[in-house]
């Protein structure tokens, strides 16, 4: 993930010096930054009632599931085809979650957090104090960046896409063959994330077209 992180960021502008007004961010941002708010409050609370295993176990969650397996592969569409203030904010986003990430992982993950918040910590717009992160601040938990709504609809597109890949799967459909989708019985949410999000949706199910079928059809 740093690696990915790294080779996307380092030669490119990252917001460190850039207003609000000069960068977008996407749905898969905003969900990222809320579940990073949601795991910095869950370690936290492990930590207070001494279950460094509850602590292990959701920077693993988090990490792995969310972080390294849905959020960059959510990032492709953008960085590939999104206009500047787009990609900007992305690689900020990017850059700002593994930053924090390290921060809240070093105290059981003390070497490796350092090595690699070396080459990240300069490219943010966290102000470190000294040369190590083994003295600077811990994240704290910020309810102001748990966006409910773009956590809700990013789950949705989620189930969307796995549904899609599933059904590819069962029925031995080639994963980079284009498919047309029909969909029945959509609600309004259903209809506005999918206008909203339809190129995420398409690059990452692989979809040729999404149709949207009557009820009596």
């Amino acid at each position: 993930a740093s690696r990915y992180v790294l080779i996307n960021t380092e030669e490119f502008d990252c917001g460190a010096n850039s207003s609000g007004n000069d960068m977008e961010l996407s749905l898969a941002d905003r969900w990222i930054i809320g579940q990073f708010e949601q795991t910095v409050k869950t370690v936290h609370d492990a930590f207070d009632s001494f279950r460094f295993d509850l602590a292990s176990q959701a920077l693993y969650e988090f990490t792995w599931n969310q972080f390294c397996d849905w959020y960059l592969e959510l990032t492709k569409p953008v960085l590939f085809k999104g206009n500047d203030a787009q990609q900007r904010g992305t690689r900020h986003t990017l850059v700002n979650i593994l930053e924090s990430l390290l921060r809240l992982m070093h105290p059981i993950m003390p070497f490796i957090t350092e090595t690699i918040w070396q080459r990240v910590q300069p490219l943010t717009n966290f102000a470190k104090n000294g040369d190590s992160i083994m003295i600077q601040s811990f994240p704290q938990f910020d309810e102001s960046n748990c966006d409910q709504q773009a956590i809700d609809d990013l789950e949705w597109l989620k189930s969307f896409i796995i549904a899609v890949r599933n059904i590819r799967g069962e029925m031995d459909i080639s994963p980079s063959k284009p498919l047309p989708v029909l969909l029945k019985n959509v609600n309004d949410d259903d209809k506005r994330r999918i206008a909203e999000n339809d190129s995420f949706i398409s690059a990452l199910a692989k979809l040729e077209s999404i149709t949207l079928l009557a009820s009596d059809d």
